[in-house]
């Protein structure tokens, strides 16, 4: 049996998103950042979120600050920096998602079973 881990994410955009064309479809990606616990026991997480086709026309104009929820598998990508130290980034592609607050507010997207 096959299956995927299916993640939900609330952070805040660290950069401002970046749209490109992959085969023919519209593709955004921006990196999510949040935060667990306070002072010395504080941990932060880092995931890319790519979004395809019409959710990726709607997300295009957010900008660096702005507070999103993002639900969808998660998949682990391992690669090599020039130094050859071993590193892994966590992606996600988006399934849907709520835009939460910043700048822009009041958009939500995702179709039936929106789960935010």
């Amino acid at each position: 049996m096959s299956g995927s881990l299916t993640a939900y994410q609330i952070g805040r955009l660290s950069e401002d998103p970046v749209a490109k064309t992959a085969g023919g479809t519209n593709l955004v990606e921006m990196r999510l950042v949040s935060s667990q616990g306070k002072g010395d026991k504080e941990k932060t997480q880092w995931v890319k979120a790519a979004f395809f086709g019409k959710q990726a026309d709607l997300v295009k104009d957010l900008k660096k600050g702005d507070m999103s929820a993002v639900q969808g598998p998660l998949h682990a990508r391992a690669w090599s920096t020039k130094s050859g130290e071993t590193r892994c980034d966590l992606e996600l592609t988006v399934n849907s998602f709520t835009f939460i607050g910043g700048k822009t507010t009041d958009k939500t997207a995702g179709g039936e079973g929106a789960p935010f």
